[in-house]
């Protein structure tokens, strides 16, 4: 593969200091809730990329997609970045994601796309949480 995956996370926050240094907030893989449809206020996709000497395209096109447990797409809008590629070096790509509304529970699939074929996924899941009766 003339791509490797450093890393792809799902995070509250992701900052790029002025050097270029990447601090990351809440790592998370799972939302609870007592309802759906429920609306996440923000997050962030971050992923980082080793692109080798032998890639052979001159740009990379990355997107995200967010798939639901019965196979709908969460994302209405996808964003999509392109970017001129720097073989033998690390590439990294931070998307913020905005009143995101879920409408199940269960696990969803979060893409990565280069090129608009699926790189890399990880599980995201909305899970019912019950309330507690205070007394």
């Amino acid at each position: 593969m003339e791509i490797e995956k450093n890393f792809f996370l799902l995070c509250e926050n992701a900052i790029l200091d002025d050097q270029k240094r990447l601090t990351l907030v809440n790592l998370f893989e799972v939302l609870n809730t007592n309802s759906v449809p429920v609306m996440h206020p923000q997050f962030y996709l971050v992923a980082n990329l080793f692109i080798k000497k032998s890639y052979k395209n001159k740009t990379l096109k990355v997107s995200f997609s967010i798939i639901s447990p019965s196979g709908k797409e969460v994302l209405t809008n996808p964003p999509v970045i392109s970017k001129p590629v720097f073989k033998g070096k690390n590439e990294g790509f931070i998307v913020r994601l905005n009143r995101l509304l879920f409408s199940e529970f269960g696990k969803h699939s979060v893409k990565l796309l280069i090129n608009r074929h699926e790189f890399a996924s990880m599980p995201l899941t909305v899970r019912k949480v019950l309330k507690k009766n205070v007394n």
